[in-house]
């Protein structure tokens, strides 16, 4: 490989991986958020159902991330009616 072709290569690479943790930084921080109204509407240490909707509808999130959420802080979410959780 001649040396202005490993530099391209390398440059490519590097613009790569900025993408990659830009990416990773900025899902770091929407699912901080969510933990955070996770959080906040807690009853009684747990989270219904219904109010983990609202969160997903209030945020723009999938309802399975806030059950992914929700299972990393072990928090029970109670009053499914659809089987969702």
């Amino acid at each position: 490989m001649t040396s202005n072709n490993k530099l391209s290569f390398d440059l490519l690479l590097y613009y790569d991986i900025l993408k990659r943790v830009k990416f990773y930084e900025g899902m770091k921080a929407v699912t901080e958020g969510l933990e955070e109204k996770v959080k906040e509407a807690l009853e009684n240490g747990k989270l219904s159902c219904s109010r983990a909707f609202k969160i997903a509808e209030e945020t723009g999130a999938d309802v399975e991330e806030i059950g992914k959420v929700a299972n990393r802080l072990d928090i029970k979410i109670i009053g499914c009616q659809l089987g969702c959780f």
